[in-house]
């Protein structure tokens, strides 16, 4: 298993709109927020099941997970050679099964 991070077109427009929301209040959250996401990204690459099963995803055959940072959730799924992010929403927002 690689460590590979791939995002799909969904999960890059849903962090460009986090990013810009929180801009809106606040640069040096967006560091702080988006630095916490991508070293967990890093980690997770290295180590995919070391996150729980996403309990949103319908039919989950244990290669789709996620965790939470600063009240963002990042799904993703893990593939032969890294993991594919594949959505990033604000916990606040109503859960949304997938």
């Amino acid at each position: 298993m690689g460590s590979n991070i791939s995002w799909s077109k969904e999960s890059v427009k849903q962090i460009v709109s986090a990013i810009n929301y929180i801009r809106n209040d606040s640069d040096q959250n967006v560091d702080k927020i988006y630095d916490r996401i991508m070293l967990r990204l890093i980690k997770v690459a290295s180590n995919p099941d070391m996150c729980p099963p996403d309990k949103y995803r319908r039919h989950n055959n244990g290669k789709y997970r996620a965790f939470t940072i600063y009240r963002y959730r990042v799904s993703y799924r893990i593939e032969e050679d890294g993991i594919r992010i594949l959505r990033i929403r604000h916990s606040a927002m109503k859960a949304k099964f997938y």
